[in-house]
């Protein structure tokens, strides 16, 4: 068993207590989180708030012709998924899915794993 030389040890806490924190976060699978939009009214929405920022997000949906607008708000920085326009927005970002669409969510930065997701039918 290695032990830690006792500089090192206070060289950590020294930072801890400066608070420069390296926050590592790591993202669920790539199985889609699902929320099940079906029974929607054009307008109505569902919002579900996660303790996770997934990977990959569907709407399901029994009615195969319906649009859904799925707003992401989180304390993060995301990659917009239109590949003719990579910007990048703070805080939010919007997909426009068909039902049983998937959306790719792309992170960049992080500053804390708290979500909502609202998804509004078309």
């Amino acid at each position: 068993m290695m032990r830690l030389p006792l500089p090192v040890i206070f060289a950590a806490l020294i930072v801890v207590a400066a608070g420069s924190i390296l926050l590592s976060i790591e993202f669920s699978a790539d199985e889609p989180f699902i929320i099940n939009a079906t029974g929607l009214n054009s307008g109505e929405n569902v919002t579900v708030t996660l303790d996770f920022i997934p990977r990959n997000i569907m709407v399901l949906s029994h009615d195969a012709g319906a649009f859904y607008i799925v707003y992401i708000y989180a304390d993060a920085m995301f990659k917009d998924p239109w590949p003719w326009w990579p910007a990048l927005t703070d805080g939010f970002i919007i997909y426009s899915l068909p039902a049983n669409g998937t959306a790719e969510v792309k992170v960049v930065d992080v500053r804390s794993t708290k979500m909502k997701i609202v998804v509004i039918r078309w």
